[in-house]
């Protein structure tokens, strides 16, 4: 008979192993030496089992001891074994680094990892909250209606008729009046007080396209004085493009418009200019050119 000391509640207990020669009968009617086998304090326990192995776990049963496997004490405190963790299917998951109270969990190479609010809305490429979003958002929508700022994180939607959606999609200010059906009419004019062999610029750079509908140019004052006469040419030169001949004027001061034009089409940044190239001391040289956009 062996005594073991069992640490909770701490008290011995006499364990009956190996045979040899009993004493009387204990209470249960196995052999004792004439002590009192079972499960109660100051009781000798015996075992009560039919197997029993190396390593396994001894559990009181209602007469003794019985051995349990590690499998089966992990069904009896309702554990599990050791965990597999990873990405795959029925796993356990970790974390690859320290996470912090509302982190979002993604999942990472191995495991997952904690990513903060402005971390998820990068990695998704959300848009974090905004005003004028939330303002545009609280919007009915309805056919044949804009959308307006009305103040600072605020909108609202206005009616918007046919013809104001017939501007709105016009590329410019041209496209624009062709849509009113308005004609923008222009003209330059000015006043060489002697003529020479040169060009005289009329515009550098063309800032819309436009139409030469007329060209006039004279010299000698309002009085009929003569002023000389002349050639001089209407040219105009597209940006990247070679000189081309709008009109050419024989001038003096009874004539002033050439026979006809050509090339009246003057794209935006085009250089408009006019090339004097005969001179008999020409004064007082008037001129207009007179365009539509």
């Amino acid at each position: 008979m062996t005594d073991i000391t069992v640490t909770s509640p701490a008290t011995t207990v006499q364990v009956i192993v190996g045979s040899g020669p009993q004493g009387p009968a204990g209470a249960d009617g196995a052999d004792g030496a004439g002590a009192t086998l079972g499960i109660s304090n100051t009781n000798s326990v015996k075992i009560d089992s039919g197997s029993v192995a190396n390593d396994e776990y001894a559990r009181f049963t209602a007469n003794g001891l019985e051995s349990r496997s590690v499998s089966e004490v992990l069904s009896d405190i309702g554990g599990q074994a050791a965990l597999t963790f990873g990405k795959s299917s029925g796993n356990s998951i970790k974390s690859e680094a320290a996470l912090d109270t509302n982190d979002f969990l993604r999942v990472g190479t191995t495991h997952v990892v904690g990513r903060t609010n402005a971390e998820v809305l990068s990695d998704i490429g959300g848009q974090a909250a905004d005003a004028e979003l939330t303002a545009i958002a609280g919007l009915t929508s309805a056919a044949d209606k804009g959308i307006q700022f009305t103040g600072s994180g605020s909108a609202a939607v206005y009616d918007l008729t046919a013809a104001g959606k017939a501007l709105l999609d016009d590329a410019d200010a041209a496209a624009q009046r062709t849509t009113l059906g308005v004609t923008n009419a222009g003209s330059y004019t000015g006043h060489i007080e002697t003529g020479a062999v040169k060009e005289f610029t009329l515009d550098p750079a063309v800032v819309t396209a436009r139409t030469i509908t007329a060209v006039f140019i004279q010299s000698g004052n309002q009085s009929g004085s003569a002023g000389g006469t002349g050639t001089i040419i209407l040219k105009v030169k597209p940006s990247g493009g070679s000189n081309a001949t709008i009109g050419t004027v024989s001038v003096s001061n009874s004539s002033g418009a050439p026979g006809s034009l050509a090339n009246t089409s003057i794209a935006a940044n085009a250089r408009l200019f006019l090339d004097c190239t005969a001179n008999s001391s020409m004064t007082d040289v008037i001129f207009s050119v007179e365009y539509t956009e």
